[in-house]
């Protein structure tokens, strides 16, 4: 029993000191608060303060300052767009020296590729026939049969192939003929005028073999041609040719301004069209190229 009782003492006396031990930290904790809120009410104290004297600066320097900015602003825009302008009138000229240096370039890079083409004739209306063997052969019979030409043989075409897939169309499609020699080439193109035209039958025409810019310049050429613009028109080792008029002398086109400056055209006239088709659309039959 007094064991009992002695126990009970030691559990009083270790709950009292728990309820001290709690009771001092609720005085910290609350010690603590009431520290927090000085210093919270101190904070939001120096704040409306702080507020007070923006809205007093807003309402006594804001519209001086607005001033102010406005001059600054007004002037460095004035200063923004004299340098916008000056910047332009120099796009404009440096744009029309690189617009002209892409031309010549063009004009440079159209006129090696037409020296690859030196040696190739574009043939129109040649019946259509077997493979690459067949042809050459069939090619050496129309040289010797129809332009009299006795020299050529196989062995002088290097290669010969059509233009464009195969269709079911009467119409042969052309054949671009690449000879070894230049001088075999020139052999041949230079009777292209010993080829019968019938209006009966597909007529066979020779005609050098034209990058795409050369062959629209000449379709326009013979279109303008045509509607009596200029007398004639023909190419010669590549280059177009055309005469004004019978008394003037042949000169070479080598763009449609060139065109237009040959026959007093303005630059936006709609009989000279720049054609946007590819090269299929470009049509060698009924070409009317002199000597």
């Amino acid at each position: 029993m007094q064991g009992e009782i002695a126990d009970l003492k030691s559990t009083k006396k270790e709950m009292g000191n728990q309820i001290r031990e709690l009771q001092s930290k609720l005085e910290n904790a609350e010690s603590d608060r009431v520290q927090k809120q000085r210093c919270m009410d101190n904070q939001r104290i120096e704040d409306q303060e702080i507020l007070m004297g923006l809205e007093y600066q807003l309402e006594t320097k804001l519209p001086e300052t607005l001033n102010l900015l406005e001059e600054e602003t007004t002037s460095k825009m004035s200063g923004i767009t004299k340098r916008i302008e000056a910047i332009e009138r120099n796009t404009e000229k440096n744009g029309a020296a690189v617009q002209k240096g892409l031309q010549q370039s063009a004009l440079k890079l159209d006129t090696l590729e037409q020296q690859l083409k030196m040696r190739n004739v574009v043939i129109s209306g040649f019946p259509e026939s077997g493979d690459d063997i067949s042809i050459k052969q069939k090619l050496v019979a129309f040289s010797k049969d129809v332009l009299e030409i006795e020299s050529i043989t196989s062995s002088d075409i290097e290669t010969a192939f059509r233009c464009g897939r195969e269709t079911d169309s009467t119409k042969p499609r052309n054949l671009v003929v690449h000879f070894k020699t230049k001088k075999k080439r020139d052999a041949f193109y230079e009777r292209r005028k010993k080829t019968p035209v019938s209006a009966n039958t597909n007529s066979i025409y020779i005609n050098e073999d034209l990058t795409l810019h050369r062959a629209k310049l000449f379709h326009d050429a013979r279109k303008m041609k045509k509607q009596g613009r200029i007398h004639a028109t023909w190419t010669q080792y590549g280059n177009i040719m055309v005469k004004r008029s019978s008394e003037d002398q042949p000169r070479a086109v080598y763009d449609h301004s060139d065109l237009r400056i040959l026959t007093g055209l303005a630059d936006n006239d709609t009989d000279i069209m720049r054609v946007e088709s590819d090269s299929s659309d470009i049509d060698f039959d009924d070409s009317e190229n002199e000597l």
